[in-house]
C-alpha cells in the first residue's frame, strides 16, 4: 500500500496500545483495522526510553498533510475512538487517514485506501507533538 515508504515507526505505548484495541475489536469485517494491523506488523517500534524524533506522527500528535490527489491540504489530531472531536479536528486512529498517517514522518507519502475505495497519495507536511 505504500508508494515511497519502506516503515513505520511507532512508540512503544502507541504499539502496544494499538495493538490491544486492534485484538478487542477483530471482527475480520473492516479493511482499515486489516490495513493498521498490517502497519503495526511492519512497525519499527522504538526501545523504551529512546528519543522519539520531534516529526513522528505518533498518538495525539497533530499532523498537517496533503492529499496529493485532490491538492486539499488538512490538520488532525489523532486520537482514540473515544476521544473523537470532529469539529476539533481529532480524528480516530480507526478512520482511513488516521490509520493511513500513524508512524509517517514529515515529508513521507503513503498511498492509501480511502472510504470511497480509491486511493489516495497523502503527504506528511509537518507534525506538531502534544504534551499529555
Amino acid at each position: 500500500m505504500t508508494g515511497q515508504l519502506n516503515c513505520v515507526y511507532m512508540t512503544p505505548e502507541d504499539h502496544r496500545t494499538l495493538t490491544s484495541l486492534l485484538e478487542r475489536l477483530s471482527d475480520g469485517e473492516s479493511h482499515t483495522l486489516e490495513l493498521l494491523e498490517n502497519e503495526l506488523d511492519r512497525a519499527e517500534v522504538f526501545d523504551a526510553g529512546e528519543p522519539i524524533p520531534e516529526n513522528l506522527v505518533t498518538m495525539h500528535a497533530f499532523v498537517c498533510y496533503t492529499d496529493l490527489d485532490t491538492h486539499k491540504s488538512n490538520q488532525i489530531q489523532i486520537v482514540y475512538p473515544h476521544e473523537v472531536d470532529i469539529s476539533q479536528s481529532r480524528v480516530s486512529i480507526l478512520s482511513a487517514v488516521g490509520s493511513a498517517l500513524i508512524g509517517l514522518r514529515e515529508g513521507d507519502e503513503i498511498q492509501w485506501p480511502m472510504p470511497s475505495g480509491k486511493l489516495h497519495t497523502l503527504k506528511i507536511d509537518q507534525v506538531i507533538q502534544t504534551l499529555l
